[in-house]
């Protein structure tokens, strides 16, 4: 038999004793049998399988050698090789489970923090960020009594047709209820976010306390209740991890269910009283319920990728408890066996190729989650001027997700065993195709397109402005077709009539009096000396009436050119007039808007050729140096999936545009200014591009929306993250 080579650690401790405080149930997963034991102390789990668990209570006080000898007497090494062996007892001495090795709160982090191992804590834990909580007993014990009625059959049978009334509601009212989430300036509002924020930490407080009630109905206990910040929110935590204590799998799966159980019964209930409610403070809150406790409640917390109550339910339907960490060790071990060429003793059973799936599904999906947090920060704080506050808020995200890379790399240490067994050769050659494969997607140029939103115009279009303002009397519909010199609108300005109509009497008062001066000037000396003054004054007054009349005659809106008449944008707001006239909404070619003052500039309507179109596309001050002449474009409409329109960009606008197309902001595919006075103002700097469309088989409809991918070059990984992170670390100091 050979002697195994203990490592330092457990070469020092001359006797290996289990702690006595420690709790272990036995669970039947399926045809598997684990054992879990707790550690009260540091509020810890750890499962063990039949034989590690006959391992671990074998740890009486005999030395490492003589547990060693005495386990492969009775099992061999078909379970654990001498290194698993090894590996094991250090584990368990490192765990804190035996004598002398206790983990305390003053020497180790607390277990929350812990246990979130494998991919998901390195990763996730800058999102939620958890302060010390308190003993919840005496809460739980007032709730708990009060709340058994929910558990019976019928309360729960009748509050899941509850919810499906409540989807219902929002499938047959889809459209206005996607419409109403469109609407940004509703939700662009300072007050409208802060409701959103309180519904949120509400919502999440119901559902720990649904956590926490239902794992004390259940026989558990919740150890731990206090202040998490998710994404920065302020929300509630409840510590239910004494769930896994419970042998019935049906009762851990309620547990780990209830509260998203709760947030979708607040849902319906929300869904219910969104339906019967007009527009107002209550009927938006409902909207933001709804969306928080549904939407927001299945992608996070019913997601399994991340470790949230998700996670825990598949966990307890595949009969996996730790599924994150199995499936990273899984991973791990393949890994291992692709760079080393080493079969690991311990390579699992057949459930291997699940745990890698879930492994990788579950890094991509974090990465991209922390990915898209990340890059929404630092293109909102670019726009403000506010990289320092993002970096702030971003550093602990980065150091997260390299201390999790870190402790993953650290599992692929070799022990002396498996540097003796592995392929040198093979090693060297895998690595030297990492570093190739590494170098090629860092360096190779790849196609690179900017995605920017669009809007349809017709094809050679001519905008028509009012040039005098004025009531609004008349105007053609839209669609009607013209010739040049064609009236298309007429405006009445009341204070310029009367302006005329005082100009005319005094123009009448004046020639009176100089016809009586010039009777005088033979008799009065001093009357003739009137005539060249008064003679100049008419001269004004007469200029001030043409000129006048000329303005009236611009009241009139004719054609300059042929072709057909189409509706200018809507506005951001109802245009009010100056002096308490009606404002104005919709398309000034609408007859509700009859009546309504116009002021000068106000785009009344474009007219051009009814069968062309163009796209005018939106690119900030940071993505307009990427836009060249020539450059193809592929247009997807907004509503029409699949539906796509290629063009060409034929102009590129040198100034900045002042005012945005309503359509885009309505969409919400472009950020405009909070609270801005005088429409939709871009955020940023916002430039135009015009493109010509190469599908003419495949017109856009007018003022449809939608992004553009433009084909701008190609470019290496590593120039573009020079580059996003130049524009990041821009920081300004100076107002």
């Amino acid at each position: 038999m050979n002697q195994v080579a203990f490592p330092q650690p457990l070469a020092s401790t001359p006797r290996l004793v289990l702690r006595n405080d420690l709790i272990h149930r036995r669970l039947q997963m399926g045809d598997r049998t684990l054992w879990v034991t707790k550690d009260p102390i540091a509020g810890d789990f750890f499962y063990f399988s039949e034989r590690e668990y006959t391992l671990l209570s074998a740890l009486d006080g005999r030395s490492p050698d003589a547990i060693a000898a005495d386990y492969r007497r009775h099992h061999g090494n078909d379970v654990l090789s001498p290194d698993g062996l090894v590996a094991f007892l250090a584990e368990v001495q490192r765990s804190g489970l035996l004598r002398g090795t206790t983990t305390t709160p003053e020497s180790e982090p607390p277990a929350a923090a812990r246990s979130q191992g494998g991919f998901g804590g390195g990763l996730m834990s800058p999102l939620a960020i958890r302060l010390p909580g308190v003993n919840p007993d005496r809460l739980l014990d007032f709730i708990e009594p009060k709340t058994r009625w929910i558990f019976a059959p019928l309360t729960l049978w009748l509050a899941v047709l509850w919810m499906v009334l409540g989807a219902v509601i929002v499938g047959l009212r889809a459209e206005t209820f996607f419409l109403e989430l469109r609407q940004s300036q509703a939700w662009a509002s300072a007050g409208m976010m802060g409701v959103v924020i309180v519904v949120i930490a509400l919502t999440k407080i119901v559902h720990e306390l649904a956590h926490a009630v239902t794992c004390r109905r259940y026989g558990g206990s919740c150890t731990e209740i206090g202040l998490m910040f998710l994404v920065m929110i302020p929300c509630l935590y409840c510590d239910v991890s004494n769930a896994w204590l419970q042998p019935r799998r049906s009762r851990r799966i309620a547990v780990s269910a209830a509260g998203m159980f709760a947030e979708l019964w607040i849902a319906a209930t929300a869904a219910v009283l969104w339906s019967i409610t007009i527009d107002g403070p209550l009927h938006w809150t409902c909207l933001s319920i709804v969306v928080v406790c549904s939407v927001s409640t299945l992608l996070f917390n019913g997601n399994p990728l991340m470790r949230y109550d998700g996670y825990y339910i598949l966990s307890d339907l595949l009969r996996i408890p730790n599924l994150a960490s199995e499936s990273s060790a899984a991973m791990m071990r393949r890994t291992k066996q692709l760079l080393t060429g080493i079969v690991p003793a311990d390579r699992g059973k057949g459930s291997e190729p699940l745990l890698i799936g879930y492994a990788i599904a579950s890094l991509v999906y974090r990465l991209v989650v922390i990915g898209a947090i990340l890059f929404a920060i630092h293109k909102l704080a670019i726009a403000y001027h506010l990289q320092i506050l993002a970096w702030m808020v971003t550093a602990p995200m980065l150091f997260g997700l390299l201390r999790g890379s870190w402790r993953q790399v650290g599992t692929l240490r070799l022990s002396n065993w498996e540097r003796r067994a592995m392929r040198r050769g093979r090693v060297a050659i895998v690595n030297l195709l990492v570093i190739l494969l590494l170098a090629a997607g860092l360096l190779i140029p790849w196609p690179q397109r900017i995605v920017l939103p669009f809007i349809a115009k017709v094809g050679d279009q001519q905008d028509v402005y009012i040039a005098q303002p004025g009531s609004l009397m008349s105007v053609v519909a839209e669609g009607t077709r013209v010739k040049r010199g064609d009236a298309i609108a007429s405006l009445r300005n009341r204070e310029l009539d009367l302006e005329l109509e005082s100009l005319a009497a005094e123009e009448t008062t004046l020639e009176q009096r100089l016809d009586r001066v010039a009777s005088l000037r033979s008799e009065d000396p001093t009357a003739a000396a009137q005539i060249p003054a008064l003679r100049e004054w008419i001269a004004a007054i007469k200029e001030k009436i043409a000129l006048r009349k000329r303005e009236q005659a611009a009241l009139q809106v004719v054609a300059p050119r042929d072709g057909m008449v189409f509706a200018a944008a809507s506005p951001g707001e109802s245009a009010t007039a100056a002096g308490g006239d009606a404002g104005w909404t919709g398309s000034l070619l609408d007859d509700r808007n009859l009546g309504c003052f116009l002021t000068r500039g106000t785009h009344l309507c474009s007219i051009g050729s009814p069968d062309e179109r163009t796209v005018a596309l939106f690119a900030s001050h940071r993505e307009i140096g990427f836009i060249r002449l020539g450059q193809t474009v592929e247009l997807h409409r907004l509503g029409a999936p699949g539906a796509r329109v290629s063009g060409i960009v034929t102009r590129i606008d040198a100034q900045p545009v002042s005012q945005l197309p309503h359509e885009l902001v309505v969409n919400q595919l472009v950020s405009v200014e909070p609270n801005a006075g005088s429409g939709d103002q871009p955020m940023e700097p916002t430039y135009q591009v015009e493109v010509a469309l190469s599908d003419v088989d495949q017109p856009l409809r007018l003022r449809a929306t939608g992004s553009a991918r433009v084909h701008v070059g190609y470019q290496s990984l590593l120039q573009r993250l020079s580059r996003f992170l130049a524009d990041s670390l821009r920081f300004e100091l100076n107002p």
